[in-house]
């Protein structure tokens, strides 16, 4: 069943046709939504590998939106991981979503995890703007939180900028303005995810151990949506980080 799905997954995916809603075939628990999400992921990523991870549903709201109590974890493609001032067709997205999020690197092979914030950051180092572009293309239902867990909380694509060193940054005041030619549509700061960047990440990097994945020097974590998750239109986007500088693109 397992695969089964998964395959399905991967191949409505590849066809450009509407995904299946994996809890309308089979009564699927998170555990069973974390198999399934591995190896659709995998199927993903076969021309490119695995940039990363991301957090999802890092905020109340989004929760219960899903019906879920807790936050979502899941793999970035590297395929999908674009240059500062990219250009791209808003026709190659469905249902497509945008979220300015901190974005983390791995400095060494992990390969246990953290017991506390203070072991996290002395192997964290540095910090960067990022920009998460999410296309979602179910077919008609409702989803639950297990089904996104399936298809990778819709992972597709992200725009990574210049690492910054955190030694002398307060990232949970870091202010966040997210612009929309040129007109202010989104604002938030880093504490919008789980209330702190440094335990969102302890989060993110424990679960994605306990999932069973590798993490190696240089995987990127994109810890969650810093204000509102807002709608991809055409036009031209810039989002302003602070002291980490700003990250722009265009949807023609």
């Amino acid at each position: 069943m397992i695969n089964t799905i998964a395959e399905q997954l991967y191949q409505a995916y590849s066809k450009g046709e509407k995904l299946p809603i994996p809890s309308t075939q089979a009564n699927i628990d998170e555990p069973t939504a974390y198999q399934i999400q591995k190896i659709y992921a995998q199927l993903r990523a076969a021309q490119g590998g695995i940039a990363g991870y991301k957090a999802a549903m890092t905020n109340p709201a989004a929760r219960a939106r899903f019906g879920v109590d807790k936050p979502l974890a899941a793999s970035l493609y590297n395929n999908g991981v674009l240059a500062n001032n990219t250009v791209l067709k808003r026709t190659d997205y469905h249902n497509l979503v945008l979220e300015t999020e901190l974005v983390f690197f791995a400095e060494c092979d992990i390969k246990a995890p953290f017991s506390n914030v203070g072991e996290l950051r002395a192997q964290f180092k540095t910090v960067a703007p990022g920009i998460e572009i999410a296309s979602a293309n179910f077919a008609e239902g409702s989803p639950t939180g297990n089904d996104m867990i399936c298809v990778n909380t819709n992972s597709t694509q992200v725009i990574v900028g210049q690492p910054h060193s955190v030694e002398t940054l307060d990232l949970n005041k870091l202010p966040i303005k997210f612009y929309h030619n040129g007109e202010l549509v989104g604002q938030g700061t880093g504490a919008d995810a789980l209330e702190c960047q440094w335990k969102c990440l302890l989060w993110l990097i424990n679960k994605v151990l306990a999932l069973g994945y590798t993490i190696r020097k240089g995987d990127i974590f994109f810890t969650g949506a810093l204000g509102q998750v807002l709608p991809g239109n055409i036009g031209q986007y810039r989002a302003d980080f602070a002291e980490l500088g700003s990250l722009e693109f265009t949807l023609q």
